[in-house]
């Protein structure tokens, strides 16, 4: 039992990985939206670059993410986990295996076949890949060693993984295609019909918000798993449910983004947490916060993913009997990008109701204090700087302190240095 939980922990340690590698590519997708949004709204497009282009380019950035996440999870479990496979075949496999499914499965036209959508294939394929390539090798590594001796290494290794390579792909993507087909496994599930938009959206507030524990793309993972098309449906006149998610659950990005950077500013006495306030708070004005929940972070931390399911939650019950059992707010028809800041948001929805403006501050005020008592305990735990510091004054052991680290400092050089000298012994002596 304690194995297989060590190798659960392992392979989940993987994939947290491999998510944070895509961190630059959260970053760029926000950026992309929000520097298009402004041009849009300011109408500076240059001549070669229509606001078609922008539209397209957005949607390029945006469909890689399936791609991205197959390849990471793939290096990343060749390289932390199943050590004994070929990185390179195995990232070639798990994507021809991938794009092979989605081809059969959704019976798309060759010739109109783009990106693929699937994240939970994106997910699953490379794992299934790499553990039985890494197993297939493991019965092959006598061979393998005989024809090291003969051959060179390239072409050994091209000669072992012909028979594997062929015999997953096929075992795999007949597997897959097939069990997708028999039990009508669509890429969007539509679980929920016309009259259950509310639980939807529940669902869609919760689960998502949670996903970002495993390091997941929330919405973008939701959407693509659940039919969400329903949401394009009225809650109240002129304002669809998507809408009221992004106006009044959202505030700030995931988490209520806002304030959980308010209640870093005013709770937060670890350095670290204060700086990545400081650097997220240009994007969570515009609710991008990937740099926030990543630089925190959020996944994985158990000390703050109660109030980051939390605070949306609450905004969402909140604000929903307030739009539905009052007609003191109402919508009109003007389009608003997700990407417009709180505030301004509902001010020009409701054409300056300033009740609605006074409800979405209320909201952010109500969740800065949610977050207060767990970013308190989280800064106690993070701040050993503080900690280091005090002992230092209260002991007068600061130099002492110091002088100790220095000299760990060069122990570990010398040790480096050492390991050197023997690591160039021996290559001389296997070049000899």
């Amino acid at each position: 039992m304690t194995i297989i939980k060590n190798k659960f922990l392992l392979i989940l340690n993987v994939l947290r990985s491999s998510f944070i590698s895509l961190v630059p590519y959260y970053i760029l997708y926000s950026t992309v939206l929000l520097l298009i949004e402004l041009l849009r709204l300011s109408g500076l497009f240059p001549s070669f670059f229509t606001l078609d282009d922008a539209s397209n380019l957005v949607n390029l950035v945006t469909v890689l993410l399936p791609l991205l996440i197959n390849i990471s999870i793939s290096y990343h479990l060749s390289s932390l986990y199943f050590t004994n496979i070929n990185k390179f075949l195995t990232i070639i496999l798990s994507l021809i295996i991938y794009l092979s499914v989605e081809l059969i499965v959704y019976g798309v036209n060759i010739e109109n076949y783009s990106f693929p959508k699937s994240m939970g294939f994106a997910i699953i394929i490379p794992i299934l890949t790499s553990f039985l390539l890494s197993n297939y090798l493991k019965f092959l590594k006598p061979y393998e060693e005989k024809l090291n001796h003969s051959l060179s290494n390239n072409i050994a290794t091209m000669l072992i993984y012909i028979i594997p390579f062929t015999l997953i792909f096929f075992l795999m993507t007949f597997t897959f295609s097939s069990l997708c087909i028999v039990f009508e496994i669509q890429n969007n599930v539509s679980f929920f019909e016309q009259g259950d938009e509310t639980l939807l959206l529940f669902l869609r507030t919760t689960i998502s918000n949670f996903l970002w524990l495993l390091g997941i793309h929330r919405v973008n993972f939701f959407d693509t798993i659940f039919n969400v098309n329903i949401l394009d449906n009225f809650i109240s006149e002129n304002l669809t449910y998507k809408e009221f998610f992004n106006l009044f659950v959202v505030l700030g990005g995931s988490g209520g983004g806002l304030s959980l950077v308010l209640a870093i500013f005013l709770f937060s006495k670890d350095k670290h947490t204060s700086l990545i306030g400081k650097l997220s708070l240009p994007f969570v004005i515009f609710n991008i916060n990937e740099i926030l929940i990543f630089g925190i972070p959020i996944f994985m931390n158990f000390s703050l993913i109660i109030p980051f399911i939390l605070v949306p939650i609450i905004n969402f019950l909140i604000s929903y009997m307030f739009i539905s059992y009052s007609d003191i707010i109402v919508f009109n028809d003007l389009f608003i990008p997700w990407t417009t800041p709180a505030l301004v948001n509902i001010y020009f929805s409701t054409n300056g109701n300033m009740i609605a403006v006074l409800m979405q501050f209320c909201l952010i005020l109500l969740g800065t204090f949610i977050y207060m008592p767990f970013i308190k305990r989280y800064s106690r735990t993070q701040s050993s700087t503080i900690s280091l510091e005090k002992t230092a004054r209260k002991f007068d052991v600061s130099l002492e302190l110091e002088s100790k680290r220095d000299i760990k400092f060069q122990e570990a050089q010398s040790s480096l240095i050492r390991s050197h000298n023997k690591i160039n012994k021996i290559i001389d002596k296997i070049n000899q």
